[in-house]
């Protein structure tokens, strides 16, 4: 079985948008690059070893919890400004580099949150928070992870974010 390695697609995104915090959009398509990247290296390993892929292994609440914490990480890696929220479950998940002690809040009121709940199916995330919110909504008739949807899962047209 071959995998096939994704790539973002630029035309996907809204170019018109005016992103807060410095961020660029070529900052969230290089975080979503990364995702992309590392299932398909970890993917192609593990069916060179005659194994199932990671996404078929995993149950959906902890795929969403690894994709959430892997956007977060990498969009801090590439944003100019923010950088991860140090407090263990914190709110948001990204914060203003030196906003806050040790970078570390609980509850902080202004950066930029990357929830990945249900992005795997790619269905709209909501929060009740007062803090911008930023996900991948869309499908193109294949999965988060670059194959065919299962049947019976409900395909949305891309939206742009």
């Amino acid at each position: 079985m071959t995998i096939k390695r994704n790539e973002v697609p630029e035309k996907n995104f809204n170019s018109q948008i005016k992103l807060p915090f410095e961020l660029r959009l070529a900052d969230f398509r290089l975080a979503m690059q990364d995702v992309y990247d590392f299932f398909f290296d970890v993917n192609s390993h593990l069916i060179g070893k005659g194994l199932e892929r990671l996404d078929d292994m995993l149950r959906p609440a902890i795929m969403s919890g690894v994709l959430s914490d892997m956007l977060t990480a990498s969009l801090a890696k590439h944003s100019r400004t923010l950088v991860e929220n140090d407090f263990f479950n914190g709110h948001p998940d990204l914060v203003v580099k030196g906003k806050y002690p040790k970078n570390s809040v609980k509850a902080g009121l202004t950066s930029e949150r990357t929830p990945a709940a249900n992005l795997a199916r790619a269905l709209p995330h909501c929060t009740p928070r007062a803090s911008p919110s930023c996900a991948r909504v869309g499908s193109t008739g294949s999965s988060l992870l670059g194959r065919p949807r299962a049947s019976g899962l409900p395909q949305q047209q891309p939206r742009n974010i």
